[in-house]
C-alpha cells in the first residue's frame, strides 16, 4: 500500500481504536464483545488480514458478456496465525456507533488491494448503519477521490447494503452523485431475510424489505438474494418466481445476483429456469474462464446425472 493511503488507514484504524477504548472504559461496550473487536482492529493495524475473493458468476449471457464484481471478503488472523472470524466483532463496531471509520479503512485497504492484484471490478460490504448516513457517504466519496487516480476505479466498484433509510434523506442524492461521477454501483444484500417468518404467516412473499427495495430505486443496480432463501429454492422449497417477479415490477433494470451457490450445476439451474443474473459461492472457482467452461457442460447435463454413473 503507498505511503499515503497507508497513513490514511492507519489513522482510520487508531481513530476507531480509540473510540472504541473511551465507549468500553465509559460501561457503553461490553469488555468481552469489545476484546475481539479490538483483536480485529489490531490485526488491521498491524497488516495481519488480507481480501479473498468470491466472484459474481455470470449464470446465463442473456445481457450480454457481463463482467460482474468479485465480492471482497476480509480475512484477518491473530499472532499466532489463528483465523479471526470477522462478524462478531463487525457487529460490536456497528452497534457502537463505530463503523463510519472501520468501514472507510476497509473500503481503503480492499481498493488498494484489487488494484494491486488486479481484481477490478469489486463489491465491497458496507456496515448497515451507515446506509442512512449522508456524511458517511460523502466522506466514502471524498476519499475514493482523494486516495484512488479516477480512471483507475471508474465504473469498478460495487458497494452492498443492506440497510437503508433514504424516503427522505440527504443520502439519496450523494449516492446519485457517486454513480454518475465515479461509475459506482449500489447492491441490496440479503434481499427476503426474513422469508422464514413470513413462511409462517402463510402471507407469500410480503417482506419488510420491499420497503427497502421502494427506497432504494434509482440507486439499486443489484438485487442479492438472502442466501437461505436460495438454498431453500434449490432443495425445491420455496418458489423463486413470485419474489423475482416482485422485484422485477420494482426495479425492473437491476441485475438478480443470488448467493450460497455450490456449483455450475445449481448456477445453472438459477439462470435458466428462474432468469438468475449471476452467481455467488464459497465452492465456486475464482476463474471466470473455468466457471464459464462448468456451466457449458451443465447445460448439457441438465438435469444433472447421479456421480456415480
Amino acid at each position: 500500500m503507498p505511503n499515503f493511503r497507508m497513513q490514511a488507514f492507519q489513522e482510520l484504524i487508531l481513530i476507531s481504536h480509540v473510540n472504541l477504548a473511551q465507549k468500553t472504559a465509559a460501561g457503553l461496550v461490553d469488555k468481552d464483545s469489545a476484546a475481539g473487536a479490538f483483536q480485529l482492529l489490531e490485526a488491521l493495524r498491524d497488516g495481519r488480514f488480507t481480501f479473498a475473493i468470491e466472484p459474481w458468476h455470470d449464470a446465463t449471457h442473456k445481457n450480454g458478456v457481463q463482467h460482474y464484481p468479485a465480492e471482497l471478503l476480509l480475512r484477518a488472523r491473530l499472532p499466532d496465525g489463528t483465523p479471526i472470524k470477522p462478524l462478531t466483532p463487525i457487529t460490536t463496531l456497528s452497534r457502537a456507533g463505530l463503523q463510519s471509520t472501520f468501514d472507510q479503512a476497509i473500503i481503503l485497504a480492499g481498493i488498494d488491494q484489487a488494484l494491486r492484484l488486479r481484481q477490478m471490478p469489486v463489491s465491497i460490504n458496507t456496515s448497515a448503519r451507515n446506509m442512512a448516513s449522508a456524511s458517511f457517504w460523502q466522506d466514502v466519496s471524498s476519499m475514493l477521490c482523494t486516495y484512488f487516480p479516477r480512471h483507475d476505479i471508474q465504473n469498478s466498484l460495487t458497494f452492498e447494503v443492506t440497510e437503508d433509510d433514504l424516503a427522505d434523506n440527504p443520502c439519496r442524492t450523494v449516492l446519485l452523485e457517486m454513480k454518475e461521477r465515479l461509475g459506482c454501483s449500489f447492491a441490496i444484500d440479503d434481499f427476503y431475510h426474513d422469508r422464514q417468518i413470513h413462511l409462517q404467516q402463510n402471507d407469500g412473499v410480503d417482506s419488510t424489505d420491499w420497503q427497502r427495495l421502494e427506497n432504494l430505486r434509482g440507486i439499486i443496480d443489484f438485487v442479492k438474494i438472502d442466501g437461505e432463501t436460495i438454498e431453500a429454492a434449490i432443495q425445491k422449497k420455496f418458489d423463486l418466481d413470485p419474489l423475482l417477479k416482485r422485484i422485477k415490477e420494482i426495479v425492473p433494470d437491476a441485475h438478480i445476483i443470488t448467493e450460497r451457490v455450490n456449483d455450475e450445476h445449481e448456477a445453472h439451474y438459477l439462470g435458466s429456469v428462474h432468469g438468475v443474473d449471476a452467481v455467488q459461492g464459497l465452492h465456486l472457482t475464482e476463474d471466470r474462464t473455468e466457471f464459464q467452461r462448468r456451466l457449458f457442460g451443465a447445460i448439457n447435463n441438465f438435469p444433472p446425472k447421479p456421480d456415480n454413473i
